[in-house]
């Protein structure tokens, strides 16, 4: 969450999958299960700024699991992997086979 965050922070604009910026992927993120955040406190997720989305990013919406009903199938092992509940941020985050040719991942495994 730590790297998330700093990546947010210094590298927010860079695009980081074809056609989506950091910044604009956690914000489709943080849209998306909005219900359990930002539309309860009366906020838009569109019009937040970097320091927002920040304070937004905590530990209960980065929705990773770690249990044992999460290795009983695949699937819900993958999806327990998936910051924000985003596919494409685990590609990001952690995976080498990206767009950034896994420099993030490079960078957490330093």
């Amino acid at each position: 969450l730590r790297f998330i965050k700093e990546k947010v922070r210094t590298e927010g604009n860079r695009e980081v999958a074809p056609g989506k910026t950091l910044r604009g992927l956690i914000m489709d993120a943080l849209q998306d299960g909005s219900s359990n955040n930002g539309e309860q406190q009366g906020i838009t997720v569109d019009v937040l700024d970097c320091d927002e989305i920040l304070q937004m990013l905590h530990m209960d919406t980065l929705k990773t699991t770690a249990g044992d009903n999460c290795y009983h199938q695949f699937d819900n092992f993958n999806d327990s992997y998936n910051p924000l509940g985003c596919g494409v941020l685990r590609s990001v985050f952690l995976k080498t086979s990206n767009s950034m040719g896994g420099e993030y991942f490079g960078n957490l495994t330093k």
